[in-house]
């Protein structure tokens, strides 16, 4: 499973321009959809969760 590209969705770091203040957002857990049996983590903010069960 790669999960390295989620690394998009970090908010921008605090010397980011101010006309993309509106980008600076804390980003939660999340999920990667997959074919898996059942769910399990990736890493310490995702986890690898069946599409079956959605």
């Amino acid at each position: 499973m790669d999960e390295r590209n989620l690394g998009v969705l970090d908010p921008l770091k605090a010397d980011a321009p101010e006309d993309l203040a509106s980008f600076k957002r804390e980003v939660g857990l999340g999920c990667i959809l997959c074919m898996a049996q059942d769910a399990y983590p990736i890493s310490g903010r995702s986890w690898a969760f069946p599409v079956w069960a959605v």
